[in-house]
């Protein structure tokens, strides 16, 4: 730092400060030498100074660059389509043979270096002979997503939707904030007079993010989800003689799985849009919002007063001191032994973390592993949840047996065996730590149980901002982070393992 002070500010500064103005201002242009050169651009590296011609010209691919004219006084802002850029579409950047004499159209043009104005000229080219491509595609096509798609007059670029998704999930920075920074890009001065598109912004990051799901993967319930590589997947990645092991050695194809429930991932009770849906709804994490609604509904989960069943401590996560809220929280499954969150057993709650809540989010995540002959399951109270685990299942399938897993036959379940994760271990009774205790268990390693908390410490970054969306958009985000999540560890467990 004393080096920097002493031998390096003072000429950087110097350097700084010659770049508030260009000795070849007025000067004939670097490109063309017959105009004056009045022209910079700020975003290419190393830019001479042209003239309007050729750095209008020089721009066709990179119609976003932000450029300075000299105004007799100090280089001002302006944008390449006040001076003369149109950006052609369907045609990489040369104009339409078949658009005439039609005006270009303006559009607000959102970026990550801000906002700007962009003179667009769409293609007229009729395709497979018979039609145009519709305006949206032709933006797309050109990587610009379009606000609206009926006469759109915003756009978003690919460069700002992808820039946010790895934002969010690496900082888990909000929609809000993002775009306040790109206002301020534009203007920090003046930000406030900068075009608000906050509320299409989010709409049409949503709508990128989902058809990004989608272009990895199918829909079906479920299998947008990045599931775990290392636990086991009955038809996948399992020994070919597994059903055969003798039972000494069942812990080899177990499935350790671990529940929790989050109280900041709550969901503030106010005015907002009822029907907002989720676009992914059941083909992630979450469970089918439609389902679950019918299983709340018909087993009247919050409306009777449930028997919780009390041998052991009291526990905060079975009061009601999160009424006020329209959702209190969620309840979650994570594969223990590697943290990733399991497919459709995520549920949101409502007033506390009743039984009836917890049995659907098991039910609906372990839906892929009733085959396999042990299940090795981690929750704080499981002391208590599962004396009458078996007869909370009869009752839901006698209302309603479409629920998975209710129908099978308690002899065809796999074993269940019940722990509590260490941590919270210490708080129970002398005998709950020894029935329930990993350390007493055979087969679980030096398995925690905690998984699930390290998670929720990650995810809790997000309470702020998700408990003020809408429903769908709330599980769509929430849903978003959790396969982030997932895909992050699915690319560290190779290294993990080859640096064994």
């Amino acid at each position: 730092m004393s080096d920097f002070l002493n031998d390096w500010a003072q000429k950087l500064l110097d350097i700084f400060r010659s770049h508030e103005i260009d000795p070849n201002v007025g000067k004939p242009c670097y490109e063309c030498h017959s105009h004056d050169a009045i022209f910079r651009c700020t975003d290419c590296f190393n830019s001479p100074i042209f003239c309007c011609e050729c750095i209008v010209a020089g721009h066709k691919w990179n119609p976003l660059h932000r450029v300075e004219r000299w105004n007799g006084s100090f280089f001002e802002r302006t944008h390449l389509s006040d001076i003369g850029l149109v950006f052609a579409l369907g045609h990489y950047g040369e104009a339409c043979p078949t658009t005439f004499d039609e005006p270009p159209s303006q559009l607000t043009v959102v970026h990550t270096t801000g906002l700007c104005t962009l003179n667009v000229q769409y293609c007229h080219c009729l395709k497979d002979g018979h039609k145009r491509m519709p305006r949206p595609l032709q933006l797309w096509d050109a990587a610009l997503w379009p606000a609206s798609f009926s006469r759109p007059k915003t756009v978003f670029t690919s460069h700002a939707l992808r820039f946010f998704t790895q934002l969010t999930c690496q900082a888990k920075t909000s929609a809000h904030d993002f775009y306040g920074t790109l206002r301020r890009l534009t203007s920090n001065a003046f930000f406030d007079d900068v075009k608000d598109r906050y509320r299409e912004f989010m709409t049409a990051h949503r709508h990128y993010h989902y058809l990004q799901t989608l272009k990895r993967f199918g829909l079906e319930p479920g299998c947008l989800a990045v599931r775990c590589p290392a636990c086991p997947q009955p038809g996948v990645n399992m020994d070919p003689i597994w059903k055969e092991r003798p039972q000494s050695e069942r812990y080899k194809d177990a499935l350790h799985y671990a529940k929790d429930g989050n109280f900041h991932l709550n969901q503030h009770d106010k005015k907002m849009d009822r029907d907002d849906f989720p676009l992914t709804n059941g083909a992630q994490y979450y469970v089918d919002t439609d389902e679950y609604g019918e299983f709340l509904d018909k087993t009247k989960v919050y409306e009777d007063v449930q028997e919780e069943t009390t041998t052991c401590s009291n526990f905060n996560a079975l009061s009601e001191r999160y009424k006020g809220k329209i959702k209190t929280g969620q309840v979650a499954l994570s594969c223990t032994r590697h943290g990733f969150v399991i497919p459709c057993g995520t549920v949101d709650l409502h007033i506390g973390e009743r039984y009836a809540n917890v049995d659907y989010a098991t039910l609906s995540g372990l839906r892929w592993y009733y085959s396999l002959h042990l299940l090795i399951g981690s929750y704080d109270v499981n002391c208590k949840y599962g004396i009458k685990w078996w007869d909370r299942l009869k009752r839901i399938a006698s209302i309603l047996p479409h629920v998975p897993g209710v129908s099978i036959p308690q002899e065809a379940w796999p074993i269940i065996q019940r722990c509590v994760p260490k941590w919270h271990l210490p708080s129970h009774t002398g005998l709950c730590r020894f029935l329930f205790s990993f350390y007493y268990t055979p087969g679980v390693g030096n398995t925690d149980g905690e998984a699930v908390e390290r998670r929720w410490a990650a995810m809790n970054a997000i309470g702020r901002s998700v408990r003020e969306m809408g429903p769908g958009h709330r599980q769509d985000v929430i849903d978003a982070h959790n396969s982030d999540f997932n895909a992050q560890k699915t690319f560290k467990i190779g290294e993990c393992i080859a640096g064994l």
